[in-house]
């Protein structure tokens, strides 16, 4: 192939001038085209950029996966994970500002329904040890009751 593009008279005088050192792209035809090796760099470089998609497109989405985790966990720490759906934060500090607002909303939204945990009505008497003893038909115990308050 070099004898083709050099021509007889240029491949001789190379050839003379080497002498014993040979050349694998004389020798063994191991001589690529420019044209060929360009194809390979390029298939080689459409191949490794599907890579990197194909990695950068995995990545994102165990990214989306441990992002909704966290934000799952934190939702239930904070005893809102009904409210889920409402929520809608990119990052941990989007989302704390969301629970902190959603939390306000409902205090000031049920401020005025809570129950006051005091609150007895009227014709209700409490329960003494006597009255728990008559109920469950323990006769000592009523006596004991009625005794104790004898010998006070």
């Amino acid at each position: 192939m070099l004898k083709e593009i050099l021509g007889e008279e240029l491949y001789s005088k190379v050839n003379e001038k080497l002498g014993d050192k040979k050349l694998g792209i004389i020798n063994d035809g191991s001589w690529i085209p420019k044209s060929k090796f360009d194809n390979v760099i390029k298939e080689k470089n459409n191949l490794k950029k599907q890579l990197e998609e194909i990695d950068t497109e995995e990545i994102n989405k165990q990214k989306q996966e441990v992002w909704n985790l966290q934000k799952e966990l934190t939702l239930q720490k904070e005893g809102l994970g009904e409210f889920k759906a409402f929520f809608n934060a990119e990052d941990s500090n989007a989302l704390n500002e969301q629970i902190e607002a959603f939390k306000d909303i409902l205090r000031e939204k049920f401020k005025d329904n809570q129950l006051n945990n005091k609150y007895t009505p009227e014709n209700h008497k409490p329960s003494d040890a006597y009255a728990e003893a008559q109920k469950q038909g323990d006769v000592g115990g009523m006596i004991g009751q009625k005794l104790s308050k004898i010998f006070k």
